[in-house]
């Protein structure tokens, strides 16, 4: 039985979905309910990007190993790019999304957890580009996330 300590509130660590988003992730829990924030940037002189998330979850059975939870998320993603460096040809795609499920936790110590979620998710993505090749879509697709965490 691995112990966890009820009064650890606060993780941090690496997490990675289309719901959740992906890069560092903070996350606060309390009485079961958690709200995880979760961002990550990029920057190049050719490329920009950012992704950042904000994530829900209602833990609805705790066990000594494994915990069950309901998640709710929204994850905007933002792309920007130079197709050839010595031309003025770009991509930017700007994404909207929303979707929830189930998840999973695994305790390998009072600490330290990893999250294994699954779902479904609503994207609307948006492109533009040059020369134009404009995109717009509305997608329902399967989601999973990942996340690996440290308590304290």
């Amino acid at each position: 039985n691995i112990p966890k300590d009820k009064t650890l509130k606060h993780s941090f660590g690496m997490a990675a979905g289309l719901t959740t988003g992906y890069g560092l992730s903070y996350k606060f829990e309390n009485n079961g309910w958690g709200v995880q924030l979760t961002f990550s940037p990029l920057y190049r002189y050719d490329y920009h990007m950012l992704s950042s998330g904000i994530t829900l979850s209602k833990t609805i059975k705790e066990g000594q190993k494994n915990s069950l939870f309901l998640y709710t998320g929204y994850h905007f993603n933002y792309s920007y790019g130079l197709v050839y460096i010595d031309s003025n040809e770009y991509d930017k795609t700007i994404s909207n999304i929303f979707g929830g499920g189930y998840g999973i936790r695994f305790y390998f110590s009072d600490r330290l957890y990893f999250n294994f979620m699954g779902g479904i998710a609503l994207c609307l993505v948006e492109r533009e580009s040059h020369p134009p090749d404009p995109l717009e879509t509305i997608r329902l697709l399967p989601s999973g996330e990942v996340g690996l965490f440290y308590s304290f």
